[in-house]
């Protein structure tokens, strides 16, 4: 399955954009 990493998922490492964002296949960076 694709996801769009759009500006919802910008500085989020909260559980509340996980349905937006599966954060959890995303690394750390900058912008988390």
């Amino acid at each position: 399955m694709t996801f769009v990493v759009t500006e919802n998922c910008i500085k989020c490492k909260y559980t509340d954009c996980v349905e937006v964002c599966p954060v959890d296949c995303f690394y750390e960076g900058p912008n988390f």
